[in-house]
């Protein structure tokens, strides 16, 4: 085998190594850690999902992903929580 048909080979099999744990954590079962300090998913010490499940009795809680404007779609309806370290910036 050439280099050309190695490096098709490992590009083959690095693009598709990704779809096949997707795969694998899909059929056993598995759920990935979510370990993103301050995130309303990380069930850790230094994540908010118990918050999140406290405000979900009685609230929806939804995470931003997008721009600010989606805050406005609510019509005044909604409360922006920003969380994070107490930490100076330069």
């Amino acid at each position: 085998m050439g280099w050309k048909e190695i490096l098709q080979v490992v590009l083959f099999l690095l693009s598709w190594v990704p779809v096949g744990m997707l795969a694998g954590y899909t059929l056993i079962g598995a759920e990935p850690v979510y370990a993103h300090d301050f995130s309303i998913y990380n069930e850790d010490w230094n994540g908010l999902s118990e918050f999140r499940t406290a405000i979900e009795d009685t609230r929806e809680v939804l995470s931003i992903q997008a721009s600010m404007s989606v805050f406005t779609r609510e019509n005044g309806s909604a409360v922006l929580v920003i969380m994070g370290p107490v930490k100076d910036f330069s």
